[in-house]
């Protein structure tokens, strides 16, 4: 038996519904339909994981109220600049889907940046540099900020 046949036939065995194991038995189907069949069912059920639902705009009202336009974390722009500041989850929306007021922080594209930079940074020492030129308040800020949502 080739193995692409034997990761086929896993792949029936591991997703196949009621319906398609009746309709191999009967010969109805054959066995590379059904496994294109099941990964296009796993396709979209992995594309409807992927879609993100949009934060509601009074949502993002509300937090430009709260923050007067300003940069939550350096406190960067002022109203008539909050349309470049940027909603950000305090806890990773593919963890938690939550898109509400009390999960999002709005900040400037510079500290966007840099705390996505830091998320993914493993080395102390990096982190240490990446930060270096920004303010000690700020840095302060940055990166115990990162290092509550690690």
């Amino acid at each position: 038996m080739v193995a692409e046949e034997i990761t086929q036939e896993q792949d029936i065995v591991d997703n196949a519904t009621d319906d398609i194991i009746k309709k191999l038995d009967n010969g109805e189907l054959l066995i590379n339909t059904a496994c294109n069949i099941l990964k296009n069912k796993v396709s979209r059920q992995n594309n409807k994981k992927n879609i993100r639902k949009p934060i509601p705009q009074t949502t993002i009202k509300h937090l430009i109220n709260k923050t007067k336009g300003k940069c939550e974390i350096c406190h960067w722009g002022g109203m008539g600049l909050e349309g470049i500041l940027i909603p950000h989850h305090i806890h990773k929306y593919t963890n938690t889907e939550d898109n509400s007021i009390e999960n999002l922080i709005l900040i400037c594209p510079n500290c966007h940046n840099t705390i996505y930079t830091l998320e993914n940074c493993k080395d102390e020492r990096m982190i240490e540099i990446i930060t270096n030129n920004v303010d000690l308040e700020i840095r302060s800020i940055i990166i115990d900020y990162v290092r509550i949502i690690k």
